[in-house]
């Protein structure tokens, strides 16, 4: 009998191959398995699966674009944020900033409090070591057009 962990993982492998498990290893190694939104460190226990995905700025089935810069560590919920466009990383010179977009006005404060802050500055202590797999400012902005995206607190 397959477990439903098992089969799951299958599933993963199978659709990305090699070079996606590749991505995914790199870029939570780079981030040191740190949720880049809030923080939260969830993973480098052996035996236990990770509880940050490497998500891609900019999509993998439109892109085919697996390099650490093209990626960062995300909880759960802050995965689904950002894949649903309400939260983004925004590069600011040096700084990076979790800034909501204008879809969050759909949801109530409290769930939007879980989040977290809009404009919140993202500490470099959570981002990789080697600035040079930093997120790319040029995958951030053609990831904000190719969504539209706008937001919260530029109206």
């Amino acid at each position: 009998m397959v477990s439903a962990r098992s089969a799951c993982q299958y599933r993963i492998a199978k659709a990305r191959g090699a070079s996606g498990k590749a991505f995914s290893r790199a870029v939570r190694d780079a981030y040191d398995y740190r949720c880049v939104f809030c923080g939260g460190r969830f993973g480098g226990v052996p035996g236990v699966l990770p509880g940050v995905d490497a998500a891609h700025i900019l999509a993998w089935s439109k892109y085919d674009l697996d390099v650490v810069s093209n990626g960062v560590t995300l909880c759960k919920l802050h995965h689904w944020a950002f894949d649903a466009g309400l939260i983004m990383p925004y590069r600011v010179q040096q700084v990076y900033l979790v800034r909501f977009t204008t879809l969050t006005q759909y949801y109530e404060s409290s769930s939007l409090q879980l989040l977290g802050e809009d404009c919140f500055e993202i500490p470099r202590a959570w981002l990789p070591t080697d600035e040079r797999v930093w997120p790319s400012e040029k995958y951030l902005k053609k990831v904000y057009a190719d969504l539209a995206v706008s937001f919260a607190s530029d109206l």
